[in-house]
Parts: C-alpha cells; structure tokens; sequence
C-alpha cells in the first residue's frame, strides 16, 4: 500500500463468549474456544474516495453457546430474542397464551378453596344444645331469733305504783334529800342467759315474741297473779290486767343496759280507757325506785313520765301530747326509744315524734313493759313482741334517726 491507501483491521466476535477477534484468529483470546477463522478486512478505497462504513458486529445473542461446550457448527445463528424484530417466541400470541395460563391458574386456585369451604362446612362439629337451668325450689324456714338472757338483778315482785297524774297533791322531796344509789354501767351487751340459749341477731341485744312461757320466765319476765295485778302468758302474748283504778302495773326481763334501743308492739284488750308503753333505766329497790315511762292512751295521746328514788316527778319530761301517729282505740300500737347518755328520742309506730335532753335518772337500768288504768277500774293490754337493739341498728332499721 502506498501512502494514498489506509488498511482497516477487520474483527470478529467469539461465539462463546461474545469477546472481540483478532483478524485470522482460531481460538478466542479471551475464553480459548476454537472460532472460524475471521477474513481480513477489506482494503480501503482510493485516496479521496469515502471508505465504506463497516456494518457494527453481531452481539453474541443470549442463546448462544455457553462457555466450555463444543463450538456451534457452521451457519449456527442464535434464535432472535422475545418482542424483537424476526418474530416472538410465541409466534405473535404470547401475551394470549400468558393470559389463559393465569386464568386456568386462578380457576384451580378458586375451586380449591371452593372445595375446601365446603368440607369445612359439612364437617364443622354442631354445637351442643343447652340445658336450660331451672331454679330449685326454695324451702322457707321460719327463723326465731332467740334472745339471750342477760345475767339476773335484784328485783321485787311485781307490785302495782300509783299514777302520777292522779296524785296532785304529792310534795317533791327536795333535791338535796336524795339519796340515790347509781348502778355501775354495763357494757352495750348483756350477760348471755342459761346455757343452751343461742345468741341472738347482730345488733339485737335481747328478742322476746312470748312464744313459749318457760323461757319466758327463765329471761325473768313476771308470769303470776296478785291483789292489784295479774301478768298472764298466753302463747305468743304476756297480758298485763290492772284491777285497781290510778295504777300501773308493769314488768322487765334480766339485764341492764346503758346506751340501747328498745321497741314493743303492744294491743289493749277492750275498750276500757288505758294507757300503756315501756318502761326503761330501771334502779333501785321498791320503795326508792327510779324509772321512765314513754306510754300511749287509748284516746291518742302520749307522754313521758319521770320517777326519782320513789317519788314522782313534779313536771313530766313530756306532758300529755295529741299525736296523728298514734292508733286510738283498741289498735296496736309499735313503741319504741333510742337512749344514749341524757339524749331520749322517742318514736310511735316507726315515727319520731320527740326528742329531748333528760339526765335526772342514772344512765344506766332494766327495761321493759308497763299499763295503767288511770282513773278507770280496770285495763288489760297485751304484748306480743319485746325487743332491745344497739342504738346503731335502730336507727338503720327504723329511719328518720334523730
């Protein structure tokens, strides 16, 4: 070639592995695969003429051989690649057979979940039914609250006491003469009775519904006949009968309280005209005896009254006093009284209708029970219930506590 001509080096590339030839090479420099043998290029044209432009070399396809495999025969050409010019893989319809593909897939998934739902739901254990519970009956049993008998004092018969409303003309013993004895306060709860007697309900100190005469009298309750007055047992019911004009007669079970409640239901048995109630802070022997008595009279009326070592107050605490609370007649009546200290509430039938401040008697004594004639020949009332209560539950079960 002289200096107007220029020589281009032709190249091939490998089969195998795609890595550029040298001209006249028979193994490839790169991977050592025998190749054809590659032409030498085409010599150049003449000075001043273009040099024709060489055709880029092939890319070794993605199929072709694979290194270390024997070498393509001759006229191998790879298969053109998907979605190039030359045609598809599938022949122009893959994207349809792609799609049934899917379908047919998602179809089988669905059926076996179709038939897998079903089983389930034939073969899901049923529940078992439910017995239905019904209430057992409930057997009823009447309880009697037995009362415990607190420990006995001293006490005289039962002995009928004038009224004080029909004594006018009685003189006060001056305050300076008297000689009162107090007893030392007991604890809130009495002294338990003989052996045998069961305790009595939380907050009751002492039940007494007459029910039987015996223990009635073993609590120390007064079941005789005398001149003035006849305390009779009948069951469920003690009957006071006073057969003397301006008398009273009255009784009291064992113990000693202090600061208590008490409360009793109690009935005249005629018509006569009397007056009835409780009688409570008990002291003292008969002829210096000291005690209270919160009655109602058959006419409706109620006070309370006041006895100081065997003399009768001058003024009662609370004088004859007209109340809508109160049943006249012949009706039963409910009486009751919270004492704590010098603090007296008295109530009529569940019904707080006073309450005062009254110190005049030891604050301490026995409770119990009491009717009178008043300016009538004779009077019987009879008790059927008997109760004494710490001062806390009366004013839970009672209301309207002072």
């Amino acid at each position: 070639m002289d200096g107007n001509q220029a020589t281009t080096e032709g190249s091939g590339f490998c089969p195998a592995c795609g890595a550029p030839l040298e001209s006249g090479s028979r193994f490839c420099g790169n991977c050592g695969q025998p190749v054809a043998a590659v032409a030498a290029p085409a010599p150049v044209s003449s000075a001043g003429s273009t040099p024709p432009i060489a055709s880029p070399p092939a890319v070794p396809p993605p199929g072709g051989p694979i290194p270390g495999q024997s070498p393509p025969v001759a006229g191998w050409a790879p298969a053109p690649a998907v979605g190039t010019q030359g045609g598809a893989r599938f022949g122009g319809r893959g994207p349809c057979v792609i799609v049934a593909i899917v379908g047919a897939v998602a179809l089988a998934l669905a059926a076996c979940g179709a038939i897998a739902f079903w089983a389930l739901v034939v073969n899901a254990p049923k529940p078992a039914p439910t017995a239905t519970p019904t209430s057992a009956p409930t057997a009823t049993r009447t309880l009697t609250i037995p009362s415990a008998t607190p420990s006995p004092t001293v006490k005289p018969s039962a002995t009928a006491t004038r009224v004080p409303t029909v004594t006018p003309s009685r003189t006060a013993t001056p305050a300076a003469t008297a000689t009162r004895t107090s007893t030392p306060r007991p604890s809130a709860t009495p002294t338990k009775g003989p052996t045998g007697t069961p305790t009595p309900a939380a907050g009751v100190l002492l039940y007494e519904d007459f029910a039987s005469r015996q223990a009635a009298e073993d609590r120390g309750w007064s079941i005789t006949t005398g001149t003035n007055v006849d305390y009779t047992w009948s069951p469920g019911k003690l009957s006071v009968a006073v057969k003397q004009s301006n008398w009273i007669g009255f009784t009291w079970p064992d113990g000693e309280y202090a600061d208590f409640a008490v409360e009793t239901e109690a009935q005249p048995a005629n018509a006569n005209p009397c007056e009835y109630g409780l009688v409570f802070r008990v002291s003292g022997t008969s002829d210096s005896r000291s005690y209270y008595l919160f009655g109602v009279t058959s006419a409706g009326k109620y006070h309370l009254q006041m006895k100081v070592d065997g003399v009768w107050a001058d003024v009662d605490p609370v004088p004859d006093t007209a109340s809508s609370a109160i049943k006249a007649g012949q009706n039963k009546n409910t009486l009751g009284a919270i004492v704590q200290g010098s603090r007296i509430s008295l109530y009529i039938n569940r019904t707080l209708v006073k309450t005062l401040t009254e110190d005049s008697i030891a604050d301490s004594g026995a409770v119990g029970i009491y009717a009178g004639t008043m300016d009538n020949p004779s009077a019987t009332v009879g008790f059927t219930r008997f109760t004494v209560l710490t001062v806390a539950k009366a004013k839970a079960d009672w209301g309207g506590a002072p």
